[in-house]
């Protein structure tokens, strides 16, 4: 790892999912002269886990808008950071509601609920599943300009067998053993 992952992070999540991006800027000079390196934009900026998209309250014009508000973060000095919940997908998402054969399956058909998250699994050994990730990747660091990732879930340390016939796994425990390969495949896209 670089020595820049090791420098301190201040995170907006003290302004709550509610946060806006002049609460941000308004907070940097605070933020710089406390010693702080990183500025990491927290849960708030999207419209849902799964979705990703951005919040058109906060940024009205979409990416233009987030770009420049890692621009803003960089012209203050800082590297910015962005909060993110990989392989998490709320019911009420697009996502969840368009790509059912996403989802990670129990062995009865339901679904396998992240609880604290009130969301559902994406399978990790489903190849739609990596990729849709690897392309999030390469927008928040690529057309965002985001230096890093805050990745955050308890439930990203390990996942359950996959059951979905839509995945044709020869076994279950594909998806259990598939989660180092998705978590390889989004430090490769960011990198």
């Amino acid at each position: 790892a670089p020595e820049s992952a090791f420098e301190p992070i201040w995170c907006a999540w003290g302004f709550g999912r509610k946060f806006t991006p002049d609460q941000v800027y308004n907070a940097l000079p605070v933020v710089k002269r406390m010693g702080f390196a990183w500025v990491g934009i927290d849960d708030g900026w999207q419209t849902n886990e799964g979705d990703w998209e951005l919040v058109k309250s906060k940024f009205p014009n979409g990416d233009p808008d987030m770009r420049a508000m890692v621009d803003r973060v960089h012209s203050d000095g800082f590297r910015a950071q962005l909060w993110w919940s990989p392989l998490a997908v709320k019911p009420a998402s697009e996502l969840a509601k368009q790509h059912p054969e996403m989802l990670l399956l129990n062995a009865d058909g339901s679904k396998q609920k992240i609880s604290y998250w009130n969301s559902w699994y994406l399978c990790p050994a489903d190849p739609a599943v990596v990729e849709y990730h690897r392309k999030l990747v390469v927008k928040m660091i690529r057309d965002w300009g985001y230096d890093g990732l805050k990745l955050d879930g308890q439930f990203m340390n390990g996942v359950p067998p996959c059951y979905n016939p839509a995945h044709h796994h020869k076994r279950p425990e594909e998806a259990v053993e598939a989660l180092p390969k998705f978590f390889q495949a989004i430090y490769d896209a960011a990198r």
